[in-house]
């Protein structure tokens, strides 16, 4: 009876530590993919007593599996993977801070602010070879720089649910190079990116 309460009550725990880190990060990708996937990933990690580290080396395999590819040609399968890695590394940052590993914490949230921007990067790159351009380096870039600014300027106002994050943006590169179209999709990331720029500094300026 002791171990199945204490079972219950870490269960609980992780659940409320869940809610809580996924309330700080309300953008539609955190409530509409992660939370759910999460909720169903993470007790039944718990219960098996995974380790956290072990969790977060499979994200970063993941994407490096998914980056191998894309440099190879694989755009569309590439893109997935690391999209999978970037999933399983909120996971394991989920993980880290129910059980108190702020190293653990810290290098999965790196990760998931590295990883899609070296994939947009390496997306551009494969695609300009190809057709002899420089087009995609450029969005890849314009996305990354609006990006980069606007996670930073977001993270000190109250983010709305539309406004993107690194694995949003991911996910629609990932989307569009699903059905033959990574430059369109680095460029509806970049104007993503911008939108949701343009919108932190305003709310900034209102909050000043």
């Amino acid at each position: 009876h002791g171990i199945e309460r204490r079972a219950a009550a870490l269960e609980a725990r992780g659940r409320a530590v869940l809610s809580a880190s996924m309330a700080v990060r309300p953008s539609w990708f955190e409530r509409g993919v992660l939370r759910p996937l999460a909720r169903w990933t993470i007790p039944a990690i718990a219960r098996r007593s995974i380790g956290t580290p072990a969790v977060a080396g499979a994200g970063g395999l993941a994407a490096l599996m998914g980056l191998a590819m894309i440099g190879m040609g694989s755009i569309a399968g590439g893109l997935s993977l690391i999209l999978l890695g970037v999933l399983i590394e909120e996971i394991a940052g989920a993980l880290a801070m129910f059980r108190d590993e702020p190293v653990l914490l810290r290098g999965s949230r790196i990760a998931i602010l590295v990883l899609p921007a070296l994939a947009a990067l390496l997306v551009g790159h494969v695609v300009d070879t190809e057709a002899a351009t420089t087009t995609a380096q450029l969005l890849a870039l314009a996305g990354i720089v609006a990006g980069s600014v606007g996670e930073r300027a977001a993270s000190a106002v109250q983010r709305r649910a539309w406004w993107g994050t690194p694995p949003a943006y991911l996910a629609a590169l990932a989307g569009l190079s699903l059905i033959g179209w990574p430059t369109l999709g680095l460029g509806v990331c970049a104007c993503y990116a911008a939108a949701t720029l343009i919108m932190a500094v305003e709310a900034l300026r209102r909050q000043a």
